[in-house]
């Protein structure tokens, strides 16, 4: 039975590999990249399709995706020319001339008659161009890539065709039903189109609601793993009794992370994110440029215990309703073309948890996917104020910025964040808190809000102290 049922997921895989060969033909790139990847679900070993979607991403100027297909089809068949040739373009598109080069040296010995002629003739071009950079003293090893600025998710799923579900994370949240409301606003404002709005008046320093992280994470082995609170002077309490691999401050704690994601993950994958975790803090990793890896280990069993799973993480609730980092971004931000990534760097990041988690045949997994929600954890995760956990919220993470903010949130027992009114807020008004570091000048908040986030501010303090009013 699972021979036939493998035999026809590969006749069926088969098939979307020709409907994308045809779109190829048609130079519908997106409508054959989208076909390759239904192939890739029904089939995640072929090693064409994922040759022939790099070449679709490299059509539609999205090198670090077209380099990441070709090492997985490399991976998968390390003789396949066509890869090695199309790894070592993607390279080029991302100016990493010297990787293109090895990309090249590796295929050469795999190239025939006049395809050896076509690698030969892309090596020079590449040793070239890096010779070239490096007597202008701008020699680079790595490859850097831009995300792409695509139509936010997010905005489809907006909150006047979705109430059912922001009404229930409204609910949820302590004190928010009587106090909030959340609200759609313009498409291109930051947050993906929406905000939350005062329902009544709140008066200064009263709590508006109390939000219980949807994902938290600490390299601190003295905390709970799934909440960030300190754990109990008998650190092994309320630890995993199947594999002792995470440590909990309470046994709510450890109930609530089996049913949502350590239920995936017990056992031997658990005991290497608690190695990695624990190497981390021994080493002194900042939290806040260090997190994304281990934050995203746990939402890959956040998704897996989903009820809709198998699916894309962005498919489910809440994610698909969160914003991300390439969600309209101010244009004139991306125009300077200072938003740069290293390659090599998110590769290995994702070639780390997917090799920790079992995940090399997993196509809802795959680069694409930690691509997409490193920049979504990027515009959700906050930090709590001893600055040794990160986490996601579920419904503070619709709270938008102002360097003038209404509300700030204040970390509490278990982790749960109470927002209180900084000032006396006004019915219909909307809750603002804030990104960074209010005490700056306008230029560096300004800066800080424009690297991180994408977006410059232009809130009344910031015109005002800027001369824009």
């Amino acid at each position: 039975f699972f021979f036939v049922a493998a035999h026809t997921l590969a006749y069926m895989a088969e098939a979307c590999k020709e409907k994308g060969n045809a779109h190829v033909k048609s130079g519908e790139y997106q409508a054959a990249r989208e076909a390759y990847s239904q192939g890739i679900v029904l089939d995640p070993t072929n090693h064409v399709l994922y040759s022939n979607r790099a070449h679709a991403n490299a059509m539609l100027k999205l090198p670090h995706l077209a380099a990441a297909d070709a090492l997985r089809c490399l991976e998968l068949k390390p003789e396949w020319t066509k890869a090695h040739y199309r790894l070592a373009q993607a390279y080029m598109s991302m100016e990493g001339f010297r990787k293109a080069a090895e990309a090249l040296q590796k295929g050469l010995q795999y190239a025939k008659g006049a395809t050896k002629g076509e690698f030969e003739a892309l090596m020079r071009e590449a040793k070239g161009n890096a010779a070239e950079g490096a007597g202008r003293g701008h020699e680079q090893y790595d490859a850097w890539f831009t995300p792409p600025c695509t139509k936010p998710d997010s905005q489809r799923y907006s909150v006047a065709g979705n109430e059912a579900f922001f009404d229930r994370l409204v609910s949820e949240a302590s004190g928010a039903e009587d106090n909030v409301v959340v609200r759609d606003l313009d498409v291109g404002t930051f947050g993906g189109g929406r905000g939350l709005f005062a329902k009544k008046d709140i008066p200064k320093g009263a709590a508006v609601f109390i939000d219980e992280p949807l994902c938290t994470v600490s390299f601190a082995a003295s905390l709970c793993c799934r909440c960030a609170n300190r754990l109990p002077e008998k650190q092994d309490k309320f630890a995993c009794p199947a594999c002792g691999a995470e440590k909990y401050c309470s046994a709510r704690c450890r109930e609530l992370a089996q049913r949502t994601y350590h239920g995936s993950q017990c056992g031997r994958r658990a005991m290497q994110v608690a190695q990695y975790r624990d190497h981390c803090w021994r080493n002194d990793y900042p939290l806040e440029s260090g997190y994304a890896p281990l934050m995203a280990m746990k939402i890959v069993g956040l998704t897996m215990q989903s009820p809709q799973y198998p699916c894309s993480t962005f498919d489910i609730p809440p994610f698909r309703h969160m914003s991300s980092l390439m969600d309209a971004p101010d244009p004139a931000l991306v125009k300077k073309g200072d938003l740069c990534f290293p390659f090599e760097n998110r590769w290995a990041q994702f070639d780390m948890i997917r090799q920790m988690l079992a995940l090399e045949n997993n196509p809802w997994f795959d680069f694409e996917w930690y691509d997409r929600l490193w920049t979504l954890m990027i515009a959700n995760v906050i930090g709590g104020t001893t600055a040794v956990s990160a986490s996601i919220m579920s419904l503070g993470t619709f709270i938008n910025h102002s360097c003038e903010p209404n509300c700030h949130p204040c970390v509490g027992v278990g982790h749960a964040v109470t927002f209180k009114a900084q000032r006396d807020i006004k019915k219909g008004e909307q809750l603002l808190s804030f990104y960074t570091d209010l005490e700056r000048p306008v230029e560096e908040r300004r800066g800080a809000l424009e690297e991180q986030y994408l977006f410059t501010c232009k809130c009344p303090r910031c015109l005002r102290e800027a001369g824009e009013e």
